[in-house]
């Protein structure tokens, strides 16, 4: 077994930046924090009916996680479920009091607990016993939790200690859930997955409603927040499954098909293909040209200058620019090609593969210690005229690919006419 270490780009239907995932959510909690007052003022018929959306709405999230892989939220779902039950049930009457102010006790300090292990449980598939496991490990110790207590009335007075000042957090759950959503935000920045921007945003969402519970209405309109921020990251989930290409990372085929439609005259049109791959495949087997195909897509995935990048099928990629200064594109192209031509891709075996990039960049550094390939990428480029199809104008860069192909390789040739 072969392995080639590089940094893959993180793309879904769109390139984004590492900030995007927090942006909705966070307007999402701005928008809730605006709408309380007024929420709380409508009719008692309506409060009943929104009372229920949020069990609905996180149900909705729950499943459609799970079908999409996303454990972790689904769990981060569940969770909220649970939390919303207990606040509906048992936190309506003065936490004062001996019953509600042990429940209120047990979810300040349990929910930074349950994000705790969403944030460092592993994502996995839902058809392994281990993801089914990630998605209900919090939820089911909460509801144990619960359900103990609603058995055991006794421990109400010695089991859980209650909060000092009824209407916010103690102290203690406080500084549990600072904690946990820091955490949970550094996981995040280190892990560089959206799911778990998913749970940070839960902890914020859960500290809002457990911290001002005394406001009127505020754990429903919370909890919908939080939904709909775990919907927005699923619908975006199932959209990049959708529209990206599953070993580049790259926007896919029917991506650039759609991409397509909205071209207009002096658009610029690429087609690129790994010379010789089938060469390269026969020669060091298909994982390593897996693992080439990831490379080049992440060196082309540097054009810039409005450039977007597609896997057409198998060694082909595409390329679309907005930008009508065909100069600059070429310049652009020509300069990734030469970083691809001149990239020393390290063979070795799964063992020696490096832990993270920065062992990884160091390995590279010593090329002379283990045996290195090169592969070269060809082009063909095309200017969109006033009078043919998008389509057409692909084929012809296909002509100029299958030019720079007979012209030797490793090349680009135009047509801008």
């Amino acid at each position: 077994m072969l392995a080639i270490n590089f940094t893959c780009p993180l793309m879904s239907l769109v390139r984004k930046p590492l900030i995007a995932p927090l942006v909705l959510p966070s307007v999402l909690l701005a928008l809730a924090v605006s709408i309380v007052p007024v929420i709380s003022e409508t009719t008692p018929d309506r409060i009943l009916v929104l009372k229920q959306l949020p069990y609905y709405l996180l149900l909705l999230v729950t499943v459609l996680s799970l079908v999409l892989n996303r454990t972790r939220e689904a769990g981060s779902a569940l969770l909220l479920i649970i939390v919303y039950y207990c606040i509906q049930s048992e936190l309506q009457t003065p936490l004062s009091q001996p019953r509600p102010g042990s429940f209120y006790f047990l979810l300040s300090l349990f929910v930074p607990f349950g994000l705790i292990l969403l944030a460092v449980l592993p994502e996995k598939r839902t058809t392994e016993l281990w993801g089914i496991g990630v998605a209900l490990i919090a939820p089911v110790l909460l509801a144990a939790s619960i359900l103990i207590l609603k058995l055991w009335p006794e421990l109400h007075q010695v089991w859980l200690p209650r909060s000092d000042a009824p209407t916010i957090l103690s102290a203690e759950g406080f500084y549990s859930f600072v904690g946990a959503t820091l955490f949970c935000l550094l996981m995040f920045f280190v892990k560089r997955e959206s799911t778990r921007a998913g749970v940070f945003f839960v902890g914020i969402f859960s500290f809002a409603t457990l911290n001002w519970l005394q406001v009127p209405m505020i754990s429903t309109v919370m909890m919908l927040g939080a939904g709909i921020s775990l919907f927005a990251g699923a619908i975006v989930s199932m959209l990049s499954m959708l529209y990206s290409d599953e070993l580049t990372g790259l926007l896919n085929r029917k991506a650039l098909n759609r991409e397509m439609e909205v071209l207009k005259p002096g658009d610029i049109l690429v087609m690129a293909d790994i010379d010789k791959f089938k060469v390269l495949n026969d020669t060091h087997g298909h994982d390593t040209g897996d693992e080439v195909l990831k490379l080049v897509a992440a060196l082309l995935s540097q054009v810039g200058e409005r450039g977007k990048v597609y896997r057409y099928g198998g060694e082909e990629f595409s390329f679309v620019f907005r930008n009508r200064d065909t100069d600059r594109v070429l310049e652009t192209l020509q300069g990734v090609r030469k970083k691809i031509a001149s990239y020393h891709i390290a063979i070795r075996n799964r063992s020696q593969r490096p832990k993270n990039h920065k062992s990884g960049a160091s390995y590279r550094k010593n090329t002379q210690s283990s045996k290195t390939i090169r592969t070269t990428v060809s082009m063909g480029v095309v200017m969109l005229k006033d009078d043919e199809s998008p389509s057409e104008a692909l084929k012809r860069a296909d002509a100029q690919l299958y030019r720079a192909k007979e012209s030797g390789r490793n090349c680009i040739c135009s047509s801008f006419r």
